[in-house]
């Protein structure tokens, strides 16, 4: 009797502390990942104060253009109104007066409508970006619900409900007959296919075609919240699973969906319409899942480790597709090929499980005559589960979080020439606007008549104002500082 206490005691002391173990666990994942949100949310915050601040600099400078412009436009027009040389003088210092008096007013109303044109530019794209594209990143009510895995009830609930069915599924095995003669009767199909409809290309940020022609045709759509992502195993409609949270970068872009199980047997054969970055997300090694052919489920032991809540090993880098044509040069490995790069602090969450799979790109090469074709090895040593390939329009080199910027950089770079015919159309009007001031001058000396030294006047005027007319002539408003900042 005190041993079967004792035994007793022992057990209960076990049971003890697992709960305190997995309790301390449960919390520590919780607080981790409620941290992870919100240096997701604090990202979100730095980069539109990124924006801001780089749209204030850029409006600042412009409104300094147009500040001068306005100043010397209202002086070339007092200076035709009220400036008009005597009728009495020379006609061709006159003829002279009006013509560089006309060029003034039209430089310098040009360089006023090039900056105001990139005024408007400049407030319209960081407006787009701030109210569209790159709002205030806050965590979905489906993945806060998930938040710290499992708990120790639902842990136990699933391992036991684990325990039940492989035993299920091995007492299934021995009673049933030989494979040969009755396996399309023991076999079937993993739930009913989702049916949704075809995405027109018109829908599409990037077009993707296969090159592949014993393949059917590629099923891309646009990558979105509550998708069904994944193609069903009987090959008509999709597969349940559904996406419930991806990177905000990748929303709205061209998602090509895949099988749910994908052992990777031939390459992806891919043709990419204009410029991309392709991303891929999968969980490998493999948790177990339906085995089509057997009809039954087929648990690893990394789907025990995820089922009671211990943490389950990434992509291991071995087993990562290498690109063998397609990619940038910049992304080659030591391999010879392009190899995929693992994009920090971002994943993709999914309703089976509560997976969460971590996300890895590569940029792919210039497009020649607007496309480029991609050929993806794949390597796993067995499969993968939930397969995820998005193109991306655009050459993302950087972070992710360094993007924007360097996109609005890059739209910021394609219309700095409005500034820099702004200011060169300025410095044209500044330099008439003296020429024309120097006439108005000779015109009235005109009047004095002969006298000795007629000359004198003229030239002290010339030389005095000779270097500013070169100066503004030459010299561009614009710094190299400023093309280094865009660059």
């Amino acid at each position: 009797l005190s041993r079967g206490r004792d035994l007793v005691d022992f057990t209960n002391d076990i049971l003890n502390n697992v709960v305190s173990l997995t309790g301390d666990a449960h919390q520590a994942r919780v607080a981790q990942d409620i941290f992870r949100q919100e240096i997701r949310y604090e990202r979100s915050l730095q980069m539109r104060e990124d924006i801001r601040d780089m749209n204030k600099v850029m409006l600042e400078s412009v409104t300094s253009y147009l500040f001068l412009g306005s100043i010397i436009l209202g002086t070339c027009f007092v200076t035709v109104i009220e400036g008009w040389p005597p009728m009495n003088t020379s006609r061709m210092v006159r003829a002279w007066w009006l013509l560089f008096a006309s060029w003034s007013i039209t430089f310098s109303l040009l360089g006023i409508w090039f900056a105001l044109s990139f005024q408007v530019k400049i407030s319209a794209a960081s407006r787009e970006r701030l109210l569209r594209r790159y709002r205030y990143r806050l965590t979905d009510d489906s993945v806060v619900t998930r938040m710290g895995g499992n708990n120790l009830v639902n842990s136990f609930f699933n391992l036991g409900s684990m325990v039940a069915n492989t035993m299920g599924h091995a007492i299934d095995k021995q009673a049933r007959p030989s494979r040969g003669a009755v396996r399309g009767v023991l076999t079937k199909e993993p739930g009913s296919p989702v049916v949704a409809p075809k995405t027109p290309e018109s829908s599409l940020k990037l077009l993707v075609q296969s090159l592949d022609p014993t393949s059917a045709a590629l099923d891309a759509t646009v990558l979105r919240k509550g998708l069904n992502a994944w193609v069903h195993p009987s090959g008509s409609g999709y597969g349940k699973q559904t996406v419930m949270d991806a990177p905000y970068f990748l929303l709205d872009e061209t998602s090509v969906r895949m099988p749910w199980e994908f052992s990777g047997e031939k390459p992806l054969l891919l043709r990419v319409h204009g410029e991309a970055t392709l991303y891929i997300a999968a969980q490998c090694p493999p948790l177990g899942g339906y085995d089509a052919e057997e009809g039954v489920g087929n648990t690893t032991l990394y789907g025990l480790y995820k089922t009671i809540g211990a943490e389950v090993p990434e992509w291991p880098p071995e087993e990562r597709p290498v690109v063998t044509a397609g990619f940038h040069p910049a992304w080659r490995g030591p391999s010879g090929y392009g190899e995929f790069q693992r994009v920090e602090g971002f994943s993709i969450f999914i309703s089976h499980q509560n997976l969460e799979v971590p996300v890895y790109k590569i940029v792919l090469a210039p497009p020649t005559r607007g496309v480029v074709d991609v050929i993806v090895c794949w390597r796993f040593k067995t499969t993968c589960e939930a397969l995820t390939v998005v193109l991306r329009s655009g050459h993302v080199h950087c972070k992710e979080e360094d993007w924007p910027i360097a996109e609005f950089n890059h739209e910021i770079r394609q219309i700095t020439p409005l500034q820099d015919y702004s200011g060169y159309y300025l410095r044209r009007g500044t330099t008439y606007l003296i020429i024309n001031v120097c006439l108005a001058v000779c015109s009235r000396l005109w009047l004095l008549g002969d006298r000795p030294m007629w000359y004198l006047e003229n030239a002290l005027m010339a030389v005095i104002l000779t270097p500013a007319i070169l100066t503004t002539f030459s010299m561009p408003i614009n710094i190299k500082a400023t093309q280094l900042a865009l660059s």
